[in-house]
């Protein structure tokens, strides 16, 4: 419905403007406007305002809203407006719980002058309010479908609750940047891409190519991302290009097949695939370097007398080449199935009907397995064939990540299993058919399976319309069939667990159950003064924080302004889970730490800094829920700047010579290029000591914090022995919270010891790599790229 604009108090009509309904000049600044007709009412309900203004003189402040209930505006029914541009469109989400009688707008409390259109009110259902602002967060590039999910979950299918807490948790998230700043840097980043691409020698025809695909996958916003990295870390930006062609040359050398080693049955189910590709897929395996190998195919009851004879023609001329016609359709499970009948090889491989083997893939496996490191289950890196026939889009994967695995199906298409152990998981189920190899492997990691990476590239997946690497879309069907397969597993391995969506296709969220009683979680943050950064920091955590059973131990290493004292007054009266621990101490980040968790009752430490500020509310029950499972050493969570670049996404030992933060001032934007997206779950040798939890048994048993390192290196050794005792680390992007740490730290104000004991404890990983990066990355670069050549 179309408002009113009648004039109430201190508004003077001034000179038409072009597009509204007229302007007006405030010289009181004290401006009020009555909105709706006289005699009408507003039923109650959900609305959202639309407000279009345009500044001509003086400034606009704390444009307001009241509300007239039948007794009258008043600071109880205000609302505040988020109107700051000198041209704005205002759009703004409202609930009246009961009838409005009267709407009043006080566009500012300066003088000013400005231009006003005419308002317009909607009328909005509770779930229409919902999915506005679930595609708001979606937009902005913040967690919209776990978001979602959690609060669909907290309301009980009440529609209006799930509304107001999806209002409520938008105002909670971060600001995006102003538009005119987001506009200049996306015309910079453009300009600068463009010209980096062509330096780098690639073609327009490349260049415009590349990016219709980054719009058309992920829109202005995602392009604008894809620009950053590009021109901001040129080391990456080949990877659909020309440098990831070069790079293959410079690095990727060929190894000397084994004469002799295990049997590898490469299994292949076909149905009508694209001309040309199945027998693509055929020579890539017979012309591999290595010998002892057996091709089994199953048609799916296709009917294709082309198939039908290409499938006769490599028997004819192969023995190694064996195939089966079935009788009727199965789908791909059983497809594959019948093929595994075929197979008798130690090992067997899956490939698609499309897809292509390096031409060592077969060599690096037997020479795993002459060697003896190959596991049940055996996994590679991968990349893409466009329809040009380049290579592109390389995968660099980590090392065995369990975690990882629950939230996204990583290992990708080259996977490797000891037939014995397919035998025993009874092969592919026909109900998960679009991840039956998600199942599969998912089961035989259930069964106990050893599982090993290859970390090269041995797998090309073909880019064509109807596959996943070109369309992630193109079988929808697939992500509901690959949750369910985690969740058969997470039945099975943790009773009580349940899979969730994640915030993208193909990615998964697993929260774990907690005890009936939940357990007590202790929050230490030491401190000296600075109550500016503490205030904040406590303030987000008590109004933030939904996890019910917690206390938080401010360790007050001899703070000395009278101010600090009087704040640790009020705040222990405010609230009673929040104590002062006296530590008149030296300085020694770990002693603080150790002495912080001596002096709680607690199942579980939650290590933070002061200069942190809480943005998920559920955070502290994300944190909990993992530090407690039995498996897992220390997690952490997402760690933003202020800027809302990453600040903290898992650590790599060895990055930078020592330990640094992978995709530190990047956007927070799940893509995977080539390494790991930062905003999935996955295993890591090492977070950081600034949010950092562990289960208090676990600490104990571990040592605690070793009080040899003074200022760093302590949470990294802590992660390291929990590591080396078998536990697992986590990093969590699904709890997150601000860190105000400046972006670079002064190596001399570290101390020397630091660095000795840091040398110690991080051994092999600064010289070897870490296991869980990837030793085809740079590992002087946060931001993932590709590792230099040796040859210079």
């Amino acid at each position: 419905m179309m408002l009113a604009v009648r004039p109430l108090n201190d508004l003077e009509a001034a000179g038409p403007v072009s597009g509204f309904a007229g302007s007006w000049r405030s010289r009181n600044g004290d401006p009020q406007f009555g909105l709706m007709p006289a005699e009408s009412t507003l039923t109650a309900g959900w609305y959202r305002l639309e407000l279009h203004w345009r500044l001509l003189a003086g400034c606009i402040e704390d444009p307001m809203l009241y509300l007239d209930y039948g007794d009258g505006p008043s600071e109880a029914t205000m609302i505040a407006l988020d109107v700051r541009g000198s041209d704005e469109r205002c759009s703004a989400l409202l609930y009246f719980p009961q009838a409005v009688h009267a709407l009043r707008f006080d566009p500012s409390t300066k003088a000013c002058e400005f231009a006003l259109d005419v308002p317009v009110l909607q009328p909005m259902e509770a779930a229409g309010v919902a999915r506005d602002r679930f595609v708001w967060m979606l937009r902005q590039g913040l967690p919209a479908w776990s978001t979602w999910a959690r609060l669909r979950t907290q309301s009980g299918g009440d529609m209006q609750r799930l509304a107001e807490s999806m209002v409520r948790e938008s105002k909670l998230a971060p600001v995006p940047a102003a538009v005119a700043s987001r506009v200049t840097a996306f015309v910079r980043n453009l300009f600068n891409g463009v010209f980096a691409a062509r330096a780098q020698g690639e073609s327009w025809r490349t260049i415009a190519g590349n990016a219709l695909r980054a719009f058309g996958a992920d829109g202005v916003r995602g392009f604008g991302g894809r620009l950053h990295r590009f021109v901001h870390a040129p080391g990456r930006a080949g990877s659909d290009g020309s440098s990831y062609e070069r790079w293959i040359e410079q690095c990727d050398a060929a190894i000397d097949a084994p004469a002799t080693g295990p049997l590898i049955s490469v299994v292949i189910p076909a149905y009508k695939p694209p001309a040309g590709f199945l027998a693509a897929a055929i020579d890539s395996v017979l012309e591999q370097s290595y010998a002892q190998l057996e091709v089994c195919v199953s048609d799916d009851a296709s009917g294709d007398a082309r198939t039908l004879a290409l499938l006769r023609d490599y028997a004819a001329r192969d023995a190694r080449m064996r195939y089966v016609l079935r009788d009727e359709r199965g789908g791909i499970a059983a497809n594959t199935n019948s093929a595994l009948q075929l197979a008798q090889g130690d090992y067997v491989v899956f490939l698609d009907h499309d897809d292509l083997l390096q031409r060592d893939a077969l060599a690096h496996l037997a020479v795993a397995v002459n060697a003896r490191t190959a596991g049940d289950v055996v996994y590679s890196d991968h990349d893409c064939l466009g329809p040009d026939g380049r290579r592109r889009s390389p995968f660099f994967k980590p090392d065995w990540s369990p975690d990882l695995f629950l939230a996204q199906m990583y290992l990708g298409h080259f996977v490797a299993i000891r037939r014995e152990l397919l035998q025993q998981v009874g092969g592919l189920r026909s109900g998960c058919d679009g991840s039956q190899d998600y199942d599969l492997a998912l089961r035989c990691v259930a069964a106990g399976a050893k599982v090993t990476h290859i970390p090269h590239v041995l797998y090309h997946w073909r880019q064509h319309p109807d596959s996943t690497a070109a369309n992630p879309g193109s079988k929808p069907y697939a992500h509901e069939a690959g949750r369910k397969a985690i969740q058969h597993y997470l039945d099975l391995q943790s009773p009580g667990a349940i899979a969730g969506d994640g915030e993208h296709l193909f990615t998964y969220d697993v929260r774990y159950p907690l005890p009936a009683t939940a357990p007590r979680a202790a929050v230490l943050i030491p401190t000296r003064d600075r109550v500016d950064l503490l205030s904040a920091c406590l303030a987000s955590i008590f109004d933030r924080t939904l996890y019910p059973n917690y206390e938080v131990v401010v360790i007050d290493n001899d703070s000395a302004e009278p101010a600090t004292q009087q704040y640790f007054d009020e705040a222990g009266t405010a609230h009673p889970n929040l104590r002062v621990l006296p530590a008149p101490v030296p300085f020694n980040w770990s002693h603080l730490n150790n002495l912080g968790a001596a002096a709680v009752d607690a199942d579980v430490y939650i290590f933070l800094n002061n200069d942190t500020v809480v943005i998920s509310p559920d955070w502290l029950q994300r944190l909990v829920e993992n530090a407690i499972r039995p498996q897992v050493g220390v997690c952490a969570p997402l760690l933003l700047y202020e800027d809302g670049t990453i600040q903290h996404a898992g650590v790599v030992v060895g990055m930078g010579g020592w330990a640094d933060h992978v995709y530190k001032g990047e956007p927070p934007q799940h893509r995977q290029d080539l390494f790991v997206s930062p905003m999935l779950r996955r295993n890591v040798l090492a977070v950081t000591g600034a949010c950092m939890a562990i289960a208090a048994d676990k600490f104990r048993r571990l040592g605690g914090f070793d009080e040899e390192f003074i200022v760093c290196g302590s949470d990294v050794d802590l992660c390291l022995r929990a590591h080396r005792s078998g536990l697992h680390n986590v990093y969590l992007p699904e709890a997150r919270l601000y860190h105000y740490e400046s972006k670079t730290r002064d190596p001399r104000a570290i101390p020397e010891v630091d660095f000795v004991r840091s040398a110690a404890s991080y051994g092999s990983f600064r010289t070897d790599g870490d296991p869980l990066f990837s030793n085809n990355l740079d590992p002087m670069r946060s931001s993932p790229s590709l590792r230099p050549s040796p040859r210079g």
